[in-house]
C-alpha cells in the first residue's frame, strides 16, 4: 500500500453519509471520518487484557507492541528493555509537536509552522490546486518564497490538554473521546489552525513508486513526503513545541519512536465478531471497493482529462484492495480464530472458581454472539442505505447537508465544495450509475426501498443515475450557492420535491432509514453491553496496565529499525537511492515505475547509498501515514508512510505474524533529494536549522 491507510484516502469515499460516525466505525475496520473525523468499558484498566491477551493468550507483551496514550506510557519495560525513561517534558514536547490532519497524521518541524506528511496524505489538497495547464499532482510543487506557498482547505489540529468529560477550554476546539469501549471518557482540547498552505510536494510517481505492483510491498522505494505550513493571521504561526532534524537518521537496531493518529484498531473482538470480520464484512467490503476501482478505471479509459479526474481515485481504490485482500487473507487462516477461541477457554478456566465471574463471562459472550446474527443480517444494507455507498456521487452529499435541516452543516459542506475540485458530471454519473446497480443487487429488485427509491422512474438503475446527475440544481455550484443562502436566510429550503436528488435523500431519511438504523442501533448496544461485561471479568482475573483500541487520537510506540526474514531470505532495513533508480530500470523506466525527470537530471549528484526508505516493528494501521518517527533526543529519524503485507492483519492481533513491519522514508533520503533534486534551499535550511 502506498499508505498505512487507504482509508485516509478512500475512507473519504467509504465514510460519508448522514449521522455515519458510529456506523462507520463498525462497518470499516479503520473507520475514522472525514474532518474530524473520525476516529471504543469501564475504567480505562478494565479492557487491559481484553485488547491483547483475548489474541495472545498468556503472554500480554510480545515485541514492541503498543499505541499508548502518552498519559500511560509503559515506563518499566522502557526501562528495563532500552535503559530509557521519557520525563514528562520530553512527553509533552511529543504531544505539542504531532498533529493530525484530516485524513492523516503530521507533525512540526520547525518553529514557523512547518508541518511534515506524506505526499499522499496532501493528494488532495495538490488535486485541489491542479489545473490541466498546471497539474501540480503530476509534477510536483515547491513553493521557493514565502509568498508562494498555496492556501489549501485543509486544517491541522494540535493536542494541547487531555480534560475530563464535558470540559471545554477557552480557544481550544474539544472533542469527547471515548476509550476502552466506553469506560473512559476525556475531552481532548485542540489548538486548531485553519490556514495551511503547500510549502513542497514531489511528483505523483516518487510518493506512489511502484504503482499497484509495490503497493504493500518491501523493499519499497518511495519518496512519500509533503510539506505544508500553518498560518496565523496571515502569517507563519509561531510554534516553539517542534521536532528537530536528525544529522544522520535512523539507523538499525536503534530504538525508535512514533507519535500519531492511528484510526482504529479491532484487537479486542471476540471470536463470534472475528468471524464476522471474516465472514461478512470484510468480503463485503472488498467487494464494494473492486467495484469502485473498475468503475474508476473504466472512466479513466475515456480519455486524458478523465484520467486526470479519476487518478487519484484509483490510487485510493487499489489501495483498498490490496489492504483488504490482505486482511480476508489472515483473517481466513484458522490460527487467528483458532488463538482466540484458545484464550477465551483459558479465561473460563481461570474463573471457574467464581461463579460470579463465570456467569458475566458466559453473558457477555452470549449478548455479542447473538449480537452478529443481526448484524451478519443487515450489514451490506447498512452500508449502502444508511452510509450511502449506495448513492456514490458527491451530489449527494449535498442534498444531505441541506435535507439535515442543519443551516450550519449546509454552509460548511457549501464552503468544502469551493475548495474542492469542480464537479465533474460526467464522473459523478459513471460513479451512481454503478452504486445504484449495487444497491438494487443488494436489496432486491422487489425490496420496498428499491421499488421506492429507484424504479418509481420505471427506468432501470443506470438510466436513473443519469436523470438524477442531469436534473439537479445542485450540478451547478451558484445554484447550490443561493440555495444555501435561501435555506439560511428563511430556514426552508427554496423548493419542495422538485429536486429529485433531494427529494431521494429526503425519502431515504425518512421512510427507509429509520428501520435499518433502529436494527443496527439495536445490535450494536447489545455487542457492546457484551463487551463491557467480558471486560469487567478480565479486569478483575488479570488487573491492568495495557492500551485501549485506537480512536484516530494521539498515541505513541516504540520500536527498533529492523528486517526480517521472507521466503528464506534476509530482508534488509534499508534501501537507497541508488537502487531505486535500479528498481526502475528493471521495468525500463515506464508506468508507475518511472521516476521523473528531475531525478536523471541530478543522478550524478545524489549519493546512491543514502538510506531512501526503512522498515521498523513500531506498531501502526490506518491514520499514522505521515507520522514522524523520531529518537531519543526528539530528532526525526523518519516519516511513516505505509506497512508491509504481513502488517494488515495486525488490527486484529499484532502478533499475527513476526515479519510485520512499518514503512518509512528515512530522513536523510529526504534532505538528499531535497538538496540534490529540488533545489530546495529554503526549506532544507529550516528544516536544519
Amino acid at each position: 500500500m502506498n499508505s498505512t491507510d487507504f482509508f485516509y484516502s478512500a475512507h473519504n469515499k467509504l465514510c460519508v453519509g448522514l449521522n455515519f460516525f458510529r456506523i462507520c466505525n463498525t462497518i470499516l475496520v479503520l473507520s475514522t471520518l472525514k474532518n474530524g473525523d473520525r476516529g471504543m468499558i469501564k475504567q480505562a484498566s478494565r479492557i487491559l487484557v481484553f485488547a491483547v491477551t483475548i489474541l495472545v493468550g498468556t503472554n500480554l507483551i510480545f515485541a514492541d507492541e503498543g499505541m499508548w496514550l502518552l498519559s500511560n506510557l509503559p515506563l518499566n519495560e522502557l526501562r528495563q528493555k532500552y535503559n530509557f525513561v521519557p520525563s514528562d517534558q520530553w512527553t509533552e514536547q511529543v504531544q505539542k509537536s504531532s498533529a493530525r490532519l484530516p485524513n492523516c497524521s503530521a507533525s512540526l518541524v520547525s518553529s514557523d509552522g512547518l508541518i511534515m506528511t506524506n505526499g499522499h496524505c496532501a493528494q488532495e489538497a495538490v488535486q485541489a490546486l491542479s489545473t490541466p495547464q498546471n497539474n501540480l499532482y503530476e509534477n510536483g510543487f515547491y513553493a521557493r518564497t514565502l509568498l508562494a506557498e498555496k492556501k489549501t482547505s485543509l486544517n491541522l489540529k494540535v493536542l494541547i490538554s487531555v480534560e475530563d468529560r464535558g470540559v471545554q477550554k477557552q480557544g481550544l476546539v474539544c472533542e469527547e473521546v471515548i476509550l476502552y469501549q466506553g469506560g473512559q471518557y476525556n475531552n481532548y482540547c485542540y489548538k486548531v489552525y485553519d490556514d495551511i498552505r503547500l510549502v513542497f510536494s514531489s511528483e505523483k510517481n516518487t510518493w506512489f513508486f511502484g504503482g499497484d505492483a509495490d503497493n504493500f510491498e518491501y523493499p519499497r522505494f518511495a519518496m512519500d513526503v509533503a510539506f505544508l505550513r500553518a498560518y496565523e493571521n496571515d502569517k507563519p504561526a509561531q510554534t516553539s513545541n517542534h521536532f528537530k532534524w536528525s544529522k544522520s537518521g535512523a539507523s538499525e537496531d536503534e530504538l525508535i519512536f512514533v507519535s500519531g493518529h492511528p484510526g482504529s484498531t479491532e484487537r479486542m473482538l471476540t471470536s463470534a465478531a472475528l468471524e464476522t470480520e471474516r465472514d461478512i464484512k470484510a468480503p463485503f467490503i472488498l467487494d464494494l471497493i473492486r467495484r469502485r476501482e473498475i468503475t474508476t478505471q473504466q472512466f479513466m479509459l475515456r480519455g486524458k482529462e478523465q484520467t486526470r479526474i479519476a487518478k487519484s481515485d484509483l490510487f485510493s481504490w487499489q489501495n483498498g484492495r490490496k489492504l483488504y485482500t490482505g486482511k480476508i487473507r489472515g483473517l481466513q487462516d484458522l490460527d487467528l480464530t483458532d488463538s482466540k477461541k484458545i484464550y477465551e477457554k483459558k479465561v473460563t478456566d481461570d474463573a471457574k472458581n467464581k461463579p460470579h465471574l463465570t456467569k458475566k463471562l458466559e453473558d457477555g459472550r452470549l449478548m455479542v454472539a447473538d449480537a452478529q446474527t443481526a448484524i451478519r443480517e443487515i450489514y451490506s444494507k447498512v452500508v449502502l442505505l444508511l452510509a450511502r455507498h449506495g448513492f456514490d456521487s458527491r451530489l449527494f452529499k449535498y442534498a444531505q447537508s441541506l435535507v439535515s435541516g442543519n443551516q450550519q452543516f449546509a454552509e460548511s459542506v457549501l464552503e468544502e465544495r469551493n475548495n474542492e475540485p469542480p464537479l465533474n458530471l460526467e464522473y459523478e454519473e459513471a460513479k451512481l450509475r454503478d452504486s445504484l446497480t449495487h444497491f438494487t443487487e443488494v436489496f432486491g429488485v422487489n425490496n420496498l426501498a428499491t421499488q421506492d427509491l429507484l424504479m418509481r422512474y420505471h427506468e432501470r438503475p443506470s438510466d436513473v443515475a443519469s436523470l438524477l446527475i442531469s436534473s439537479t440544481r445542485l450540478a451547478d455550484f451558484n445554484e447550490h450557492k443561493l440555495i444555501v443562502q435561501e435555506f439560511i436566510k428563511s430556514g426552508s429550503l427554496p423548493f419542495g420535491n422538485g429536486d429529485l436528488i433531494v427529494g431521494l435523500v429526503r425519502d431515504i431519511q425518512v421512510k427507509h432509514a429509520p428501520q435499518y438504523e433502529k436494527a443496527w442501533h439495536d445490535a450494536l448496544e447489545k455487542e457492546r453491553q457484551g463487551y463491557a461485561k467480558i471486560s469487567e471479568v478480565l479486569f478483575e482475573l488479570y488487573g491492568t496496565d495495557i492500551y485501549p483500541d485506537a480512536t484516530f487520537t494521539l498515541r505513541l510506540s516504540f520500536g527498533t529499525v529492523s528486517g526480517y526474514e521472507e521466503n528464506g531470505r534476509q530482508i534488509a532495513p534499508f534501501t537507497t537511492i541508488g537502487q531505486a533508480f535500479a528498481h526502475s530500470a528493471e521495468f525500463d523506466n515506464t508506468g508507475d515505475h518511472q521516476l521523473p525527470l528531475s531525478w536523471y537530471k541530478a543522478r550524478r549528484l545524489l549519493r546512491s547509498a543514502t538510506p531512501l526508505n526503512f522498515t521498523s516493528n513500531l506498531d501502526i494501521t490506518g491514520g499514522n501515514s505521515g507520522s514522524p518517527v523520531f529518537n531519543k533526543e526528539l530528532e526525526i529519524v523518519g516519516l511513516v508512510f505505509d506497512g508491509n503485507i504481513h502488517s494488515l492483519v495486525s488490527d486484529y492481533d499484532y502478533n499475527y505474524s513476526p515479519k510485520s513491519r512499518a514503512i518509512s522514508v528515512h530522513s536523510s533520503g529526504i534532505l538528499e533529494m531535497l538538496q540534490k533534486v529540488y533545489k530546495a534551499d529554503r526549506l532544507v535550511k529550516e528544516l536544519t536549522r
